[in-house]
């Protein structure tokens, strides 16, 4: 069973544990948590959303009208301004959001920055179902996320796995309900992982899942991709990314370790995000200008605290101290006679 944490990066993980234990610029754990649950916007353009100044479109992904929502700084308060918008949905109701699709992409979550050229689609709850497994190995094949709200939900299904196998079938995008009768509404991805990898090898698991309302039409592309001004600045954005990966051959330590400081923070993993922070970082010769940096960058749209950019220069100066640099591969030459 894996979240979002994998276990293969635990090396990974251990190692950003015992930098954190050396740099100046360490929190305690119960903060770094509340800044994760806290799930708060701290871009000026959402600023100005909760005071009302600004307002987003949005739409339900199984189809609906476009509504305009404003007052809102974190998730919480962004599901909530959308239910209000629609007499057929609730609160409870809105399982998570997506930006610009009414699809499935679990890479665009709204978790990513978001500007008032995109429209944010929720998706609702549906039909439930219950799915039986036989624990027969370790791992059920599944990464879990959560919504920031206490919803957590199935991010990726391995290949030929105990997940991918599964009969009725688990989908990406699924709500976990129950784990053998058992509510985990209101816990965060972590604590539903840890409760499934707790299962004994050889007893079932009985999962409660939800499935996203589906779409009773195609959103137009108007809908998906709207207007002129936001597709250009997202082809600047492919472009800039592009740009990130061609031009980058770091270790995957890297990607990894500020992944994890995401996760501890804001509760995802974004791949692209992560290179975009180091592209900003590696250069930065001070703790002040890397703050400076993010600061003035797209990335402060996620509202990242403090701690977290405090972190990301411990990432940026092992890297600069020659820590996280990739070690010469030997070259063995053959012996001649």
């Amino acid at each position: 069973m894996r979240s979002s944490n994998d276990p293969e990066r635990a090396s990974s993980v251990a190692v950003v544990a015992r930098h954190r234990s050396r740099s100046p610029h360490r929190r305690s754990r119960s903060r770094r948590v509340a800044a994760a649950n806290a799930n708060v916007y701290q871009s000026d353009l959402v600023k100005r959303a909760a005071r009302g100044k600004e307002r987003f479109r949005c739409q339900l992904a199984h189809g609906s009208s476009t509504a305009l929502i404003s007052g809102f700084n974190r998730l919480s308060q962004l599901y909530q301004s959308i239910a209000n918008c629609y007499d057929d949905v609730t609160f409870d109701d809105i399982l998570y959001c997506t930006v610009n699709t009414h699809k499935l992409d679990m890479n665009l979550l709204i978790s990513s920055n978001i500007s008032l050229s995109d429209v944010i689609f929720a998706h609702a709850r549906g039909e439930r179902k219950r799915v039986c497994l036989e624990k027969s190995e370790a791992s059920l094949g599944l990464t879990i996320t959560d919504n920031g709200c206490g919803k957590a939900f199935v991010k990726r299904i391995e290949l030929d796995s105990i997940a991918g196998r599964a009969r009725p079938a688990i989908n990406v995008g699924d709500y976990i309900e129950k784990i053998n009768g058992e509510p985990v509404t209101g816990k965060r991805h972590l604590t539903v992982a840890k409760m499934l990898r707790a299962i004994s090898i050889g007893d079932i698991v009985a999962l409660t899942l939800i499935e996203p309302k589906k779409p009773g039409f195609s959103p137009t592309e108007s809908h998906s991709l709207t207007a002129q001004k936001g597709t250009e600045m997202k082809t600047a954005q492919s472009k800039a990314r592009d740009s990130v990966i061609s031009r980058e051959t770091l270790s995957p330590l890297i990607v990894n370790r500020i992944n994890d400081i995401f996760d501890a923070y804001l509760g995802f993993h974004d791949h692209h995000l992560a290179l975009t922070v180091w592209e900003l970082g590696r250069d930065c010769e001070t703790l002040k200008e890397l703050r400076a940096r993010i600061g003035q960058s797209v990335g402060a749209a996620f509202g990242f605290p403090a701690e977290l950019v405090d972190d990301v220069w411990g990432v940026v100066d092992d890297w600069h101290s020659g820590r996280l640099r990739p070690r010469p591969v030997a070259v063995v030459r053959p012996f001649v006679q």
